[in-house]
């Protein structure tokens, strides 16, 4: 009960080994003989003031400490929450986008067979319209593509493989694959880089063709008439590179 309460010790002592023993002994301050009765209450006030602002500061760390405890308690309680969520939605997203699929496919599978038009029997109009249809439903179908990767990404479920990538064979890989998509927007993918200065990366092969499938869709699908897409590079620092669509 005493070990807060702040002690001055009096000795006319004065040689310093026994003046440190003083203060090992726990007291906090030092006077000297003759005493001094106006310096001896200075000093006691003070440390009287010093010990009251000590016990203050510890009640209010004390307070502080518990308002910390509280507030993470909550960000932890908000935290699961947010992941509960996080784990419904993706669940529900890849199960909607597993059920969506297979309609999907069947449509623009059944498209693509009126647009052969075998026996000449479509007018104009119906071979808009089934056009159309055709690529809604692929519109649709890489919009679940999308969302299902996205869910794994999220939830964590996905695993990388790291390994060098040549980014020149794998975009030109997903060029051809959109070359008929483009051409029936009249759309010109233009790629800048050169074939000797084609660039290798560290990256996830499977990852990084769906980022390029992604991008190059929609820079299509939302383009002008008549546009063009660019693929290019520009080196960065540290060994990085930027590349651009």
């Amino acid at each position: 009960t005493t070990k807060k309460i702040p002690v001055i010790f009096v000795s006319a002592n004065n040689d310093t080994e026994n003046i440190v023993k003083g203060f090992e002994a726990g007291g906090v301050d030092y006077v000297g003989k003759p005493l001094v009765e106006r310096e001896i209450l200075a000093r006691v006030e003070l440390h009287l003031e010093v010990a009251e602002l000590r016990s203050s500061l510890e009640e209010k760390v004390k307070e502080r400490t518990k308002e910390l405890e509280k507030a993470n308690n909550q960000l932890t309680q908000s935290k699961e929450v947010v992941e509960a969520s996080l784990r419904v939605k993706n669940d529900f997203f890849a199960r909607v986008s597993h059920e969506f699929r297979t309609p999907l496919n069947a449509i623009i599978g059944f498209s693509e067979l009126l647009q052969m038009n075998f026996e000449n029997t479509l007018t104009e109009n119906q071979t808009r319209d089934i056009d159309n249809i055709n690529d809604a439903g692929k519109t649709l179908l890489k919009m679940f593509e999308n969302i299902l990767k996205l869910t794994e990404l999220e939830s964590g479920d996905i695993d990388l493989n790291i390994q060098p990538v040549e980014i020149l064979p794998l975009w030109n890989h997903v060029k051809t694959s959109y070359s008929n998509y483009a051409h029936e927007k009249n759309i010109e993918i233009i790629t800048e880089i050169s074939e000797d200065a084609n660039p290798r990366i560290m990256a996830d092969q499977s990852n990084l063709q769906w980022v390029f499938e992604a991008l190059l869709h929609n820079a299509i699908l939302y383009n002008n008439p008549n546009g063009k897409i660019w693929f290019s590079s520009d080196p960065v620092t540290n060994g990085h590179i930027r590349l651009n669509i």
